[in-house]
């Protein structure tokens, strides 16, 4: 195992440590689940559990079972972890703006591992699960048989790129928003700490 593989590794363990110490406070004290945010945060850190798993496999062989895994669901978690922490953002801001929020939780889930199950599995029409840097890199698209090799690079941008601008943008737009609707308010401080609620520290970005 090569020294940067080692690092990664240690690392993802690390982070999936401090993601079970998250989903397992949430869940021993009942009271946090019925928070207007915990039980988003609980999701998030579910999500960044599976990604942290993911990356624990290192670097597996390219054509291999485990560079297969890691490639669908290290895609599906990154994907669900980026609109878990955006309906996050959103719940903040209907709840500072409009006090209150209608996003159903059923609609979170639909969104936040539905979409992801749809853009992960998108790719497969075309290419495959696999690394083009043999024991380098992580798991991701790899050119299937003699289809064109710019198609690695579209499912790059419309399944990763694309998504994560919109989350940032819209992201930013509701914070933007808020700000500037309550710049005057006596209320401004409060809703000032209700915005940072919204920017967790994600304990296992890659």
């Amino acid at each position: 195992m090569e020294t940067l593989e080692i690092v990664v590794v240690c690392y993802a363990l690390l982070s999936c440590i401090f993601s079970l110490c998250v989903i397992g406070t949430i869940l021993f004290f009942q009271k946090m689940r019925s928070g207007n945010f915990m039980p988003i945060i609980l999701f998030m850190s579910i999500s960044d559990l599976g990604l942290n798993l993911m990356s624990a496999l290192g670097f597996p062989t390219s054509g291999s079972p485990l560079c297969w895994i890691q490639g669908i669901f290290a895609t599906f978690f990154t994907l669900s972890g980026w609109f878990w922490t955006t309906i996050l953002a959103y719940r903040v801001y209907s709840m500072v703006r409009y006090g209150g929020c209608k996003l159903r939780l059923w609609q979170m889930h639909t969104l936040a591992w539905g979409l992801p199950v749809l853009l992960t599995a998108l790719p497969l029409s075309t290419t495959n699960y696999g690394s083009t840097a043999g024991s380098e890199q992580w798991c991701l698209f790899l050119q299937r048989g003699n289809n064109p090799h710019w198609l690695m690079a579209f499912w790059s941008y419309s399944t990763f790129l694309i998504w994560l601008i919109i989350c940032i943008i819209l992201m930013l737009a509701w914070q933007c928003i808020i700000l500037y609707k309550f710049r005057d308010s006596a209320m401004k401080a409060v809703i000032l700490s209700l915005i940072h609620i919204s920017e967790p520290t994600r304990q296992a970005e890659i």
